[in-house]
């Protein structure tokens, strides 16, 4: 090949390729700049969150059995579903309620749970006959004369009236006779225990 044919042929051949590469620079940067992968974020240190817990309310104790309020009364009547008191708990209770005209009559008043029991036992020139439930709303009662002595056990129930009769004899053979009222109405907080008269 003679000098003047391959003179003019280099520069040919490199304007020819340069723009190629130039293209090929410039497709891979591009590409460079398109498969780049993103940056992970940076975790953000974050505080454990603080659980707040109400401090747990007081709780006052429970009054201890047949504990006595200012009213001469248990500070808690349950609602009914006891069973009656045997005679042995009966005993162990050494507190009486309050009824009101029952000392005079010689008569002993105690409350277990939700029942009274109203003793009346013979004093001095006279003596209890007889007792009998007189009026009732349901609740349950039990009623009777056991020697020198007449007892009435009831229910104490809130909205339900009792009475009963209890009949003495004094020593000329006259006879009285005193009505006991156990009332606790539906809009008193507190039950009401008296003899009449």
């Amino acid at each position: 090949m003679s000098l003047a044919r391959l003179a003019l042929s280099v520069p040919f051949a490199l304007a020819f390729s340069l723009p190629l590469a130039g293209c090929s620079r410039n497709a891979e940067a591009t590409d460079e700049k398109h498969t780049e992968a993103p940056k992970p974020a940076q975790p953000v240190a974050t505080q454990p969150a603080v659980q707040q817990h109400a401090a747990p309310a007081p709780v006052a104790p429970a009054p201890a059995t047949n504990e006595m309020a200012n009213d001469g009364l248990p500070v808690v009547i349950p609602p009914p579903g006891s069973p009656a008191p045997t005679v042995a708990e009966w005993n162990a209770v050494h507190k009486e309620v309050t009824v009101r005209g029952s000392s005079s009559k010689g008569c002993e008043t105690k409350m277990l749970r939700e029942w009274l029991r109203v003793s009346c036992h013979a004093t001095p020139g006279v003596t209890p006959t007889e007792v009998r439930t007189t009026t009732s709303s349901g609740q349950k009662a039990f009623v009777g004369t056991f020697g020198d002595k007449t007892s009435a056990v009831v229910q104490v129930v809130q909205g339900k009236d009792y009475t009963a009769d209890f009949k003495w004899v004094s020593a000329a053979q006259a006879t009285a006779t005193s009505t006991l009222h156990v009332s606790w109405r539906s809009d008193q907080q507190r039950p009401t225990f008296y003899f009449s008269p």
